[in-house]
């Protein structure tokens, strides 16, 4: 999907995760912002390769890189082990603007909203017999929030409430954190 946004072309890029172990192929989503769009597409496809393949090479393959953080994380007396890693950005639309750390320390996301999910009463039960694949997406404009949250590319529902208490933000501009996970029940 292709659309112009604020004097520069905007392109959504959906794709397919296949891999092993998935019961299914899994819809996940990014945006590339760039003059035109072939080279959205770029920047859009090099920031998910680049932010997100280290995270699906430690969780299917075992590779480990710097980038990736492992994490641990107990649901209903079960052990789960977890790759995950960031993208986050921030358009500016005035001269004042914030860096990416100072949205996501506003937003209470740190290190990542992704733990704040899985944790959630909202949050489904994870299954113990195969991979999962946790997206979290918060958007903010001026006046707007919008909390995505797939759970192997199906959007889970009740959790508007994750970034409500939140100041607002005090300048002009769009800001997406977004996050990427995978999680399987742990081998030890």
């Amino acid at each position: 999907m292709v659309r112009p946004f604020a004097g520069i072309s905007t392109v959504q890029l959906l794709l397919d995760l296949e891999a092993g172990g998935l019961h299914r192929a899994v819809k996940l989503a990014m945006t590339g912002y760039e003059e035109d769009e072939r080279r959205a597409v770029i920047e859009g496809a090099c920031q998910w390769a680049c932010s997100f393949g280290p995270v699906l090479r430690a969780a299917f393959t075992g590779e480990q890189t710097g980038t990736v953080s492992p994490f641990v994380v107990m649901q209903r007396s079960h052990e789960f082990a977890g790759w995950i890693d960031r993208f986050d950005r921030v358009l500016q639309f005035s001269e004042c603007g914030e860096n990416t750390t100072a949205p996501r320390q506003r937003l209470q996301g740190s290190p990542f909203l992704a733990l704040h999910v899985i944790t959630h009463d909202a949050f489904p039960v994870l299954p113990r017999d195969r991979p999962s694949v946790l997206s979290v997406v918060v958007t903010e404009l001026e006046a707007k929030r919008i909390v995505e949250v797939k759970l192997d590319g199906e959007r889970a529902e009740g959790f508007d409430d994750l970034v409500a208490l939140s100041s607002p933000q005090p300048h002009r501009a769009m800001i997406v954190l977004r996050e990427l996970a995978v999680i399987k029940a742990s081998s030890r």
